[in-house]
C-alpha cells in the first residue's frame, strides 16, 4: 500500500466519523417542573400576590419614586419662587413707569384739569393712579372722601309745617335760612303753617 492510499484511508475514516455524528440524535434532557415553596407548618400565609402587586410594591418601596416625588415638589417652589420674582419685577416697572408720567404730567406734557384727564385715559392710564403718584412726588396730601351718610327722605311740606310750628326750625330769617339751606320752600312751608294754624 502507498502513501496515498495510506492517506486516502485516513480521510475516509473521518469523513465517516463526522456521518455518525450527524445522524445520532442529541441527548433531551428531562425538566422536573417546579413547584412553588411550600410554606412551613403552622405558618399563616396571606393570598397569593400577583406580579403587578409585587412590582407595585416594589415602586411603592422605590427610592425612585420618592426622588421623582421630592423632584416634582421642588420643582413647584422653584416655579413659585420665580413667579413671584417675576411679579415684583413687573410691579417695580409698573412703579417706575407711573413715577415717570407723574413727572411727565408734573411738567405739563398732558395739559391740564379735564384736558390732563381726557389724554391720560385715551392713552390707556389709570387717570386716579398718575394723580395720586403726582400728589405724592409734590408732597399733597390728600384727605380721602369720608362716605356721606344716605339723605334722609325728604319730609312733606306738611310734616315740616308742623315741625315749624312746634319751634324746631327757629324763628324769622333764622327759620327762612334754614328751611331753604334744607331744600324747603319757605313760602309753601309759611303757607301750610297758616293753614293749620287757621283750621284750629
Amino acid at each position: 500500500m502507498g502513501l496515498f492510499d495510506v492517506f486516502k484511508k485516513k480521510e475516509e475514516k473521518k469523513e465517516e466519523e463526522k456521518k455518525q455524528e450527524t445522524v445520532q440524535a442529541p441527548e433531551v434532557k428531562k425538566v422536573e417542573p417546579v413547584t412553588p415553596a411550600q410554606p412551613a407548618a403552622g405558618r399563616n400565609v396571606g393570598p397569593t400576590k400577583t406580579l403587578g402587586d409585587a412590582l407595585a410594591d416594589k415602586l411603592a418601596k422605590s427610592s425612585l419614586v420618592q426622588e421623582a416625588t421630592e423632584t416634582a415638589e421642588e420643582a413647584k417652589v422653584k416655579a413659585e419662587e420665580i413667579i413671584a420674582e417675576v411679579k415684583e419685577k413687573m410691579d417695580e416697572a409698573k412703579e417706575a413707569d407711573l413715577v415717570a408720567l407723574a413727572k411727565q404730567v408734573i411738567r405739563g406734557d398732558w395739559g391740564n384739569g379735564a384736558e390732563r384727564k381726557a389724554k391720560l385715559e385715551a392713552a390707556g392710564h389709570n387717570y386716579s393712579e398718575v394723580q395720586s403718584k403726582v400728589n405724592e412726588l409734590l408732597g399733597i396730601k390728600v384727605a380721602e372722601k369720608k362716605e356721606e351718610a344716605p339723605a334722609e327722605e325728604k319730609k312733606t311740606v306738611e310734616q315740616i309745617a308742623r315741625e315749624v310750628i312746634k319751634g324746631k326750625w327757629g324763628n324769622g330769617g333764622e327759620r327762612k335760612k334754614r328751611l331753604e339751606e334744607a331744600g324747603y320752600s319757605y313760602s309753601e312751608v309759611q303757607s301750610k303753617v297758616n293753614q293749620i294754624l287757621s283750621k284750629k
